[in-house]
């Protein structure tokens, strides 16, 4: 039996709801919590408060909750500090071939601040990578959340750490010149101490700011102020490599799946609860798609009318995705097979050209390649007529 020992005090309380309420998706982040070091065996979150100023039945805040709780309760059944530690820097996919984001990187991808914040408090690394070596930071930024960034910036983010896989390797201001990312990131990075690799380095920032600053007099003095900042914050002498997540079990994406089915079962997780879901331009559906939660699409598809289900399952998200392209980047065999099962009209469908959207031109094929997803996949899709 392990004894209660706190090696430091929180004072960030999370405040969950009993039932099917559910607590305030907002809370004052304006203070940086750097939480390394945690009470074990883990404290319960507080249930005993609710933000009144919020709705209870905000979709976005249900759902969390919910993963709060699935992370929580995994967390209580390990017997060492060690193996908690290990659990929230994991990737979620444990030792699948599924799309390997860790509390993080996942906390980020969705939206979830407060699970962020919660795994944090757990001992989460905010630096470390996961399955795909995608820290927190980079996630922010390569999704373009500014407000996800300043999160992990606040955090003790280090935006001069080098992630990536191999081929693919970046600082923060690296991947943000590659990507020609708004000009909003930069100065996050930028303020944040981030620095060029070397003089070259630098003259391409400069340019760039320059450029997204021409034609706009105030714009200007901005890209002005950011490269005299970056100027001194020197360059990067010695670079630090992110290291790609330990894979272990368990899986958690299926427990956080788990959790949302049997809040659907229970009427916790209620239908007005999925309708209005959306987070980073992604519905309920595509969001489940996208994070691989197999059994909850499948329980979602199968209690809509079929009509209706079939239009979902072929609509795009804000970014051009629909739901087989959702399902294909999870790498989850069971996800692209549940979207196929209600339709396959799209298999062949190329991306539209869009401003906004990911992919304009490109088929499932071409997009599952692109991914490299397993081959399981690549044989799923051509049974169903993809070229």
């Amino acid at each position: 039996m392990f004894k209660p020992a706190c090696l430091l005090i929180f004072s960030t309380l999370f405040f969950l709801c009993s039932g099917k309420a559910c607590s305030t998706p907002f809370y004052d982040d304006s203070q940086p919590i750097f939480m390394h070091y945690f009470c074990w065996p883990p404290e319960a979150p507080n249930w005993s408060q609710i933000d009144k100023n919020v709705p209870l039945d905000d979709a976005h805040c249900v759902v969390e909750d919910l993963f709060i709780q699935a992370y929580h309760k995994q967390l209580i059944r390990l017997k060492s500090r060690e193996d908690a530690v290990k659990l929230v820097n994991a990737p979620i996919s444990g030792k699948t071939e599924k799309r390997g984001r860790h509390l993080l990187s996942f906390s980020v991808f969705n939206g979830f601040r407060r699970l962020a914040h919660w795994g944090l408090n757990n001992a989460a690394d905010i630096n470390a990578g996961d399955k795909d070596n995608a820290t927190a930071l980079r996630m922010s930024i390569g999704n373009s959340l500014d407000y996800m960034a300043t999160f992990a910036l606040k955090n003790k983010a280090n935006p001069n750490r080098v992630f990536g896989q191999p081929g693919h390797q970046d600082t923060a201001l690296s991947a943000l010149l590659k990507w020609k990312s708004p000009l909003s990131l930069f100065r996050l990075i930028i303020t944040a101490g981030g620095k060029a690799n070397d003089p070259l380095h630098l003259n391409e920032i400069a340019a760039h700011l320059r450029l997204m600053a021409a034609n706009n007099a105030s714009l200007q003095a901005e890209a002005d102020s950011l490269i005299a900042q970056l100027t001194a914050n020197g360059f990067i002498e010695e670079p630090i490599v992110t290291a790609p997540a330990e894979l272990i079990e368990p899986d958690m994406g299926d427990q956080l799946d788990n959790a949302l089915y049997r809040a659907m079962m229970a009427g916790v997780l209620t239908p007005d609860h999925m309708d209005s879901f959306k987070v980073h331009g992604k519905w309920y559906e595509h969001f489940l798609a996208f994070n691989g939660f197999s059994s909850s699409l499948s329980y979602r598809l199968r209690t809509l009318p079929q009509d209706e289900a079939k239009i979902i399952v072929e609509a795009r998200d804000d970014t051009g995705n629909d739901l087989l392209l959702a399902a294909i980047k999870s790498l989850n065999i069971d996800t692209v097979r549940v979207v196929l099962k209600v339709s396959s009209a799209n298999i062949n469908a190329p991306v539209p050209q869009h401003p906004d959207y990911y992919s304009s031109g490109d088929t499932p094929m071409t997009i599952a390649r692109k991914w490299q997803v397993p081959k399981s996949i690549i044989e799923l899709l051509k049974a169903y007529g993809a070229k």
